[in-house]
């Protein structure tokens, strides 16, 4: 009897704590949108099917005097400011005419598109 019990509890308590998981990566996530891209190839427009969130990023650092894209203020004397963004990558197939000659691979394109600033950091330098 105790050995069910105990199998009943660990069944619940594992049962739980991956519906817990499961609802933070569905409300945590970002929202996908379609894009619409022309084919390299061909010129025809066509819509993404899917996409690499955060697939890269870049940082742009701003010294004293230069105006900081992130807050847009100019970086005042010992401060350093640093942006981060990060890109997502799309996925498109050519569904034209032109391009049905390829083979599925040959008509799949990718596009980047950045997102607005993620992080924005100011630094202080002592001396």
């Amino acid at each position: 009897m105790k050995r069910l019990f105990k199998f009943q509890r660990t069944f619940f308590l594992v049962l739980c704590i991956a519906s817990i998981m499961s609802y933070t990566t569905i409300v945590c996530a970002q929202p996908y949108q379609v894009k619409t891209d022309t084919c390299p190839r061909c010129g025809h427009s066509n819509q993404s099917y899917g996409y690499d969130p955060e697939f890269s990023s870049h940082a742009e650092s701003y010294k004293a005097g230069q105006r900081c894209r992130g807050c847009g203020q100019i970086v005042k004397e010992k401060e350093i400011h640093l942006c981060e963004y990060y890109n997502d990558k799309y996925y498109f197939m050519c569904n034209s005419n032109n391009c049905r000659r390829f083979n599925v691979p040959d008509r799949i394109y990718t596009r980047e598109y950045s997102n607005p600033i993620k992080y924005h950091y100011v630094s202080t330098i002592y001396n």
